[in-house]
């Protein structure tokens, strides 16, 4: 893990930047980069074929959309906090964050890192912070039979690069 956390320390300044954009705590952005970018690959991309054919192909409102016909892009999450490209350009207007709509510019570490701690700061006004960072994950805090979180290993994992539990919150209007 040590190897992770120095090569985290080469993107500080953007935390720092995001962090003071978006008056989330350095540490919450810290531990978003590397639970879901351990190695800290700024270049990281990863398809989601499953999310492309549930939520984009041949719906009506994304037929004729940029990339549509192209799910290695659409439907990917790029850098450092593997956000979703179709997230970005959601994130981007609502928090006013210049990005020219391509799918390469996400690679670019301080765009990238501004637009996941939004994302996240949303997730968390919403949902509180446990819930929150199971949104970011997965679109929506799920619960399984037993009452779990059904992506509680992501959070535990985000627990534990944070350095602490996150707070359950029983009501934040999700």
């Amino acid at each position: 893990m040590s190897g992770n956390v120095e090569r985290l320390l080469d993107y500080a300044h953007f935390i720092d930047a995001a962090s003071a954009a978006t008056g989330l705590d350095r540490g919450m952005i810290a531990a978003l980069i590397l639970t879901e970018n351990a190695p800290c690959d700024p270049l990281a991309r990863r398809v989601e074929n499953d999310f492309y054919y549930r939520y984009i192909h041949g719906k009506p409102s994304w037929v004729g959309a940029p990339f549509y016909s192209y799910p290695e892009i659409i439907a990917a999450s790029f850098g450092l906090v593997q956000i979703m490209f179709t997230t970005a350009g959601e994130v981007a207007r609502k928090h006013n964050v210049r990005w020219d709509g391509k799918p390469w510019s996400l690679f670019e570490p301080g765009l990238n890192i501004r637009l996941g701690a939004s994302k996240l700061k949303d997730c968390i006004a919403k949902h509180g912070e446990r819930e929150g960072v199971a949104a970011y994950n997965s679109g929506t805090p799920r619960r399984n039979d037993a009452g779990e979180l059904v992506n509680e290993r992501y959070v535990k994992r985000f627990e534990s690069y944070l350095g602490r539990r996150l707070n359950a919150s029983e009501d934040h209007g999700g």
